[in-house]
């Protein structure tokens, strides 16, 4: 008797009980929060059984805005349709808040200035674990051999200048528009303060926060398969994926080029005709350890202070980098890409550069 709503048959208590739901993204088989009869809301409502167009309605099943009033970073799509919770999620479970992020323990901590790692939440929680656990090491040996088995041979890395980059990493995945981003990582980023957008956004924005090292995503269909890492040779204009114009004078920034054009500024930002849209299908994601004087010096000249920019302008350790560069690969991996190919380029450190040993 209606267009909008759903009929819908919900297992809980060890029974199956009718729940009447609009959202549109109800199916066969999805695990769901029930608000159970008597349960009281956020905002004062009492979960009663409703007679709705002649069906008895026995609960309700949630979305997000239902569960906490801090929806500031949550899109349309998820003030409008129930959350969807994994499938590791177990049945009955009277505690749904540790699928949905609420049971976060809240750390608060000064961190040095002069350890550049610790914008990601990996090298923090190594530290913290060796303070409270120093009778047990964990393992942050760097292996990089199963990741040099799948190296594309297509895809060629030059660099004409050794002392503009450390480590220089990219990752290809093809077909990413066929996986959606799980509650499991949304309510990460919403945690961080961080509106989720688009599967490839925010899959980079969540590996940011681990790492804390800079990640750029370049649409792969409108690049080609070499890259060259060099000083720009000339003054030039640059148009930013903001749709900035900006005009670099000869050698001011260290440029990514393929195609003999200009794909991206190092870790300040990628060029518009490069950009990564709703339409992306297969990505290429940067992960690089970069000069960072030169970094700083033009992101100044430039004036261009996104997040990267900041985090790059200082040093980065450079076992860091081979580190976080394993672990988003391994990351991609287990949640279900399927890596196409891994290009590595990396330097030897230089002896004022003793973190890698």
């Amino acid at each position: 008797k209606s267009e909008k709503l759903n009929v819908c048959e919900v297992l809980f208590n060890n029974k199956i009980n009718t729940i009447i739901c609009g959202a549109q993204n109800v199916r066969k088989g999805l695990k769901v929060i029930v608000a159970q009869v008597g349960t009281k809301m956020l905002d004062g409502r009492l979960i009663e059984s409703r007679d709705i167009l002649g069906i008895k309605s026995n609960g309700m099943i949630c979305a997000y805005p239902e569960l906490t009033s801090r929806i500031n970073f949550i899109d349309k799509y998820d003030l409008e349709n129930i959350i969807e919770l994994p499938n590791s999620a177990k049945v009955n479970d009277k505690d749904p808040t540790k699928y949905i992020g609420f049971d976060d323990d809240i750390f608060e901590l000064s961190i040095p200035s002069n350890r550049n790692e610790f914008n990601g939440v990996l090298a923090i929680a190594y530290e913290l674990f060796m303070i409270h656990n120093n009778k047990e090491l964990p393992k942050w040996n760097i292996d990089l051999s199963e990741l040099k088995k799948i190296l594309n041979k297509k895809s060629r890395i030059l660099s004409d200048e050794k002392d503009l980059v450390n480590f220089y990493g990219i990752i290809e995945l093809d077909e990413i528009k066929s996986y959606k981003t799980s509650w499991e990582i949304k309510w990460v980023l919403i945690n961080s303060g961080i509106k989720p957008t688009n599967t490839i956004l925010d899959i980079a924005s969540l590996l940011t926060i681990f790492t804390g090292s800079p990640i750029t995503g370049y649409d792969k269909e409108k690049i080609g398969d070499d890259f060259t890492i060099k000083l720009n040779n000339k003054k030039e204009k640059f148009l930013s994926s903001g749709k900035v114009d900006y005009i670099l004078d000869q050698k001011s920034a260290i440029c990514i080029y393929s195609n003999d054009k200009i794909i991206s500024l190092a870790s300040l930002t990628n060029s518009f005709e490069s950009s990564i849209t709703i339409d992306t299908k297969n990505v290429i994601f940067e992960i690089a350890n970069f000069n960072n004087l030169l970094i700083r010096k033009a992101s100044d000249k430039l004036n261009i202070k996104t997040q990267n920019a900041l985090v790059s302008s200082k040093k980065i350790p450079l076992w860091f980098t081979f580190k976080s560069f394993e672990i988003i690969t391994n990351f991609l991996s287990q949640i279900g890409f399927r890596l196409k190919g891994v290009c590595l380029l990396y330097t030897s450190p230089s002896p004022r550069d003793r973190s890698l040993s």
